[in-house]
């Protein structure tokens, strides 16, 4: 007879087995809480079930960290506020941009086929230097940069001191910056004050 697992149970599951079943299980247990969480946050029953889609989405790709998080279920609330935010403050941003305003023409710039591929190949070998960090320092530096998570919030869910998250973050940064500062070394000297600039928005 089948005995259904808790929550533990199943992320050592989804984490070290790649467990597909015990992931819907998991899902089919804390989508609906989590989408009426979303809902008073983004007001549409439509977007905030599609951001508690994104977080599970997320969620499997790194499955294999989740073992360290103590509280699974504080961390799914605290990333479904966080990508229900990140919904609502994009959408907002997208709205704000008027069609003569200088923020238009930016953002039309930044669409540009030429900066788009090189934007590609920043992002590959800054994700390609995230990969490479030892696997604590990585899990942290995610849930600080990618999860929108306050030092305090991280240091809980992992049960590690604010300052131990800290040092972390520091020490993924100087990783993460000695990889891309050597790519720019190698780029078009045309394109590294705007290879810079993007940079910005990820160390």
């Amino acid at each position: 007879m089948y005995r259904k697992l808790d929550t533990k149970e199943l992320i050592v599951e989804i984490s070290e087995k790649n467990n597909e079943n015990a992931f819907r299980e998991l899902f089919e247990r804390y989508f609906p809480r989590l989408v009426q969480y979303a809902l008073s946050i983004v007001k549409s029953s439509y977007l905030a079930e599609d951001v508690v889609l994104d977080m599970f989405t997320h969620l499997w790709e790194k499955r294999d960290s989740l073992v360290e998080v103590t509280s699974i279920e504080k961390f799914l609330y605290v990333s479904t506020k966080n990508k229900a935010i990140d919904n609502l403050r994009s959408k907002k941003e997208l709205l704000s941009l008027d069609a003569g305003s200088d923020n238009y023409k930016e953002f039309i710039t930044l669409r540009d086929p030429e900066k788009l591929l090189i934007e590609e190949e920043l992002f590959n070998t800054i994700n390609e230097a995230v990969l490479a960090l030892p696997e604590k320092c990585k899990l942290v530096y995610l849930m600080v940069k990618e999860e929108g998570l306050k030092y305090k919030e991280v240091a809980e869910l992992l049960d590690i001191s604010p300052k131990t998250v800290d040092n972390q973050v520091n020490t993924a940064m100087k990783k993460i910056r000695g990889v891309v500062l050597e790519y720019l070394s190698h780029s078009d000297p045309g394109y590294k004050d705007y290879l810079k600039s993007v940079l910005l928005f990820f160390v």
